[in-house]
């Protein structure tokens, strides 16, 4: 399902490379990003039946009729989310000495394949040299 939906993306030509394949890093933008991941910029979805949710559904889609509910938290709710501290168990991990500060080729070597794999919150990187 997500390559079907990142081909209406992108032409087959370059497909995965628009999706899959970053080539460029700006460590500027980071902050950036971060800094709009807060609870005053979030939406939480609650996807449950409605006998096990603490809620009435009280709208519903046109197409399928399928019911739900649209509910803004209190102002205390939020308030309470902003005031929250970081978790300790959540941290980078420590320094990889066996990832490159740069990419150049290494003398003697013809050619290197880059592939990037994504599985859930790990990325690995695997290079295979000719």
């Amino acid at each position: 399902m997500g390559h079907a939906r990142s081909l209406r993306k992108q032409p087959l030509e370059v497909y995965p490379k628009w999706s899959y394949f970053f080539e460029n890093f700006h460590e500027e933008q980071i902050p950036k990003l971060l800094n709009h991941l807060t609870p005053s910029k979030c939406q939480i979805y609650l996807i449950a039946k409605e006998e096990d949710a603490n809620f009435v559904a009280n709208k519903s889609e046109k197409w399928m009729g399928v019911k739900y509910r649209v509910q803004p938290f209190s102002t205390e709710e939020q308030n309470n989310w902003e005031k929250v501290k970081p978790n300790p168990s959540i941290f980078y991990p420590p320094h990889n000495p066996y990832i490159p500060e740069t990419l150049q080729l290494v003398e003697g070597i013809s050619k290197m394949i880059f592939f990037v794999f994504f599985f859930g919150l790990f990325v690995y990187l695997v290079v295979c040299f000719f």
